[in-house]
């Protein structure tokens, strides 16, 4: 984007609010909440007025992300599920200066419901085991590359999983901040729980297939 898009774009970060209240009530306020979203970037933001590659992504998906959005709103079933729906429908834009956080006190970045044991970091361009959490068994080695989930390529599996939902895969800063959440549940419902079975493969071995075992989350465990 040209530096006269990023300037003017940078004004558009937006806020979302949402109280205590049923998922019924949650799906509405999350309609709610993505449209008032797309009238106000369209109305305002320059992409729209400006032709060109520079503009091209979000004048595709200021409309197609919405519909997109629309469609996934049935799943919304808490204040986090909203929040993280109003995240995919910012991502979509490709554009760090639009963001949708919330105005309450949701998730933080340690937080997750379950987890195999072991976090994985972003490495050289691979998904690679870089803790794993003392007497818990049977989990791939630290240094250990992530080749596959649920018989998906690593590559397809974290797309899914992560991009939109925990940040922009698209850039290198998202791929590093959303490495830890590959194998965690955090509570999406658009992204499903922890995998089953995962693939790692260590230096030039042939890749070995891991069952995944769900762990309880343990005060301090994440955050080590």
């Amino acid at each position: 984007m040209s530096k006269r898009l990023i300037a003017a774009a940078s004004a558009l970060a937006l806020s979302l609010v949402a109280g205590a209240a049923s998922a019924q009530d949650f799906q509405a306020l999350a309609r709610q909440d993505l449209q008032a979203a797309h009238d106000a970037l369209a109305a305002n933001h320059p992409a729209v007025a400006v032709p060109g590659e520079a503009s091209n992504t979000f004048r595709s998906w200021v409309d197609a992300g919405l519909a997109e959005a629309l469609g996934q709103v049935g799943r919304v079933n808490s204040g986090d599920a909203h929040a993280y729906l109003m995240r995919f429908y910012a991502t979509g834009f490709r554009d760090s200066n639009i963001r949708m956080e919330p105005t309450f006190e949701g998730m933080g970045p340690f937080f997750a419901t379950s987890w195999p044991g072991f976090t994985t970091g972003w490495r050289d361009g691979k998904y690679v085991v870089t803790y794993v959490k003392p007497g818990v068994r049977g989990t791939p080695p630290v240094g250990s590359v992530v080749t596959e989930c649920n018989l998906r390529p690593i590559e397809e599996y974290a797309r899914d999983r992560l991009d939109g939902w925990e940040g922009d895969l698209n850039t290198e800063a998202g791929r590093i901040t959303t490495a830890p959440y590959l194998l965690w549940n955090r509570n999406n419902p658009f992204s499903g729980s922890v995998p089953s079975v995962c693939s790692f493969q260590q230096g030039n071995r042939r890749a070995r297939e891991f069952e995944i075992k769900v762990q309880p989350i343990v005060a301090g465990d994440i955050e080590a």
